[in-house]
């Protein structure tokens, strides 16, 4: 009995070796520090132009960032981009970014945003989309 329960422990101290490795390697809680919100939640008219914008939020400040925004308007079928922006700036604690369509047609506009952040050495990528319909 005495011998299963040394093997037991042993085996139990061998999976919290290996788990504590992974853990070790794995992405802190805090490596998470900038978010983005479109601000309004999707495109405007602005002046006669589709507009979409929104901000990154870190707190606290990331060591490096990007940041794309990037407006598409409705063709046919498909999307035809319109206008683009990108930032390396690091929002202190946030950055403000919009793109506009200065030819504005009535109709359907989509706006993705890709967004990067390194913090304590880990990279963290997210990218999202807001999908809206303008009337010019």
């Amino acid at each position: 009995m005495n011998t299963r329960i040394a093997t037991m422990a042993v085996a139990a101290a061998a999976v919290l070796v290996a788990s504590a490795a992974v853990v070790a390697h794995a992405a802190p809680e805090d490596a998470h520090r900038c978010v983005w919100s479109f601000e309004p939640s999707g495109p405007i008219v602005v002046a006669g132009a589709a507009v979409v914008g929104g901000y990154a939020q870190c707190n606290p400040a990331p060591e490096a960032f990007a940041l794309r925004l990037r407006l598409f308007a409705r063709s046919g079928s498909g999307w035809v981009l319109r206008d683009e922006a990108t930032t390396t700036t690091i929002p202190n604690p946030w950055a403000n970014l919009a793109v506009r369509d200065l030819d504005c047609v009535s109709g359907g506009y989509r706006a993705e945003y890709d967004m990067a952040e390194t913090a304590g050495g880990y990279t963290r990528q997210e990218n999202g989309a807001t999908t809206g319909f303008v009337s010019c």
